[in-house]
């Protein structure tokens, strides 16, 4: 072979490698992007749960606030109404003393 001939088989070998070289980072790239593509679903995926957690969250505080809103109410009305016997206990009151009275009286 001459030198010539030689020189352009080196120089032909060193652009397989370099083709070889550039088309294993291209598939790469490529890769890496699919990659970012996976990513960018996954994060809009997770902001939307994101967002109806928050709506759960917010709902579940104003359920909250209107509850202890309720809960003072009926506590209000336990203590007002506690005040006040009701004449059926008031009743049963009487006939037990008179029923005690009774069974003491010779």
């Amino acid at each position: 072979m001459s030198e010539k001939s030689l020189e352009a088989q080196l120089s032909l070998d060193a652009a397989k490698a370099r083709h070889e070289e550039l088309s294993k980072i291209e598939k790469s790239i490529a890769e890496i992007k699919d990659v970012f593509v996976e990513i960018a679903l996954l994060v809009e995926d997770q902001g939307s749960k994101l967002d109806s957690i928050e709506h759960h969250v917010n709902k579940a505080m104003g359920n909250s606030v209107h509850g202890t809103k309720k809960l003072e109410k009926a506590k209000k009305r336990k203590r007002k109404y506690k005040r006040v016997p009701s004449t059926t206990y008031t009743t049963k009151c009487a006939r037990a003393a008179i029923s005690n009275v009774e069974s003491v009286a010779p």
